[in-house]
């Protein structure tokens, strides 16, 4: 059984009593490409004209040269070039493969994140649309109030964009509170609060003065 390209060099020069480190003083010839060339790890050559150039300076200086020798490299380098175009070929199925799963996954992944942002668009717009307006009243209260002066101060916060007035008299908002002085009449005086958003949503507020000279 012929040797291989590897097996001759490195016959040759343990034959000698070459070490890797000598030779690659003595020729210049990198020492990782001498291993390679010994082992027939043609990938850290790199390309066919690297391989026979350094191979063939490699075996004349061991004194090799048998035309066997030239052939097992060139035979070595095919089969090693025949199976990276392979591998080649293998991973670019793989990274069309992987692309096309990628867009696949990313498409039904936009459709599951634009079906939630609707499904939550349509919930908040739900909610908006079943949602009163908000009134806090801070004065008067819903309780009747006494008073010696003819007039309150009728004051609170809302929620929302809402219009609002006081016995149907309309109020300014700002910054979610308002203040509205109510002038009154002698005795019992309803104030009535009303809110109504942009969906007409309505809330009501009622509340009782009673004014006492």
């Amino acid at each position: 059984m012929q040797n291989s390209a590897g097996d001759q060099l490195q016959n040759a020069r343990v034959k000698r009593q070459y070490t890797l480190e000598f030779i690659a003083a003595s020729t210049g010839i990198p020492l990782a490409i001498l291993a390679a060339l010994e082992t027939g790890d043609y990938r850290q050559i790199g390309s066919r004209l690297y391989a026979v150039r350094y191979g063939e300076q490699y075996a004349a200086f061991l004194g090799i040269t048998d035309e066997s020798f030239k052939a097992a490299l060139a035979r070595e380098w095919e089969i090693y070039a025949w199976g990276s175009e392979r591998k080649f070929a293998k991973s670019r199925r793989l990274r069309t493969t992987l692309a096309w799963l990628y867009k696949r996954h990313s498409f039904f992944a936009g459709v599951a994140i634009a079906a939630a942002a609707i499904g939550g668009y349509m919930l908040y717009q739900m909610l908006f649309l079943i949602r009163q307006p908000e009134i806090l009243l801070e004065s008067p209260g819903e309780r009747n109030l006494l008073v010696r002066e003819p007039f309150t101060d009728i004051r609170g916060l809302v929620r929302g964009e809402v219009r609002l007035s006081v016995n149907n008299r309309p109020v300014n908002v700002e910054g979610g509170s308002f203040n509205e002085r109510l002038y009154l009449v002698r005795g019992v005086n309803r104030i009535l609060v009303e809110a109504v958003n942009d969906r007409g949503k309505i809330l009501r507020r009622e509340s009782f003065v009673v004014y006492t000279p």
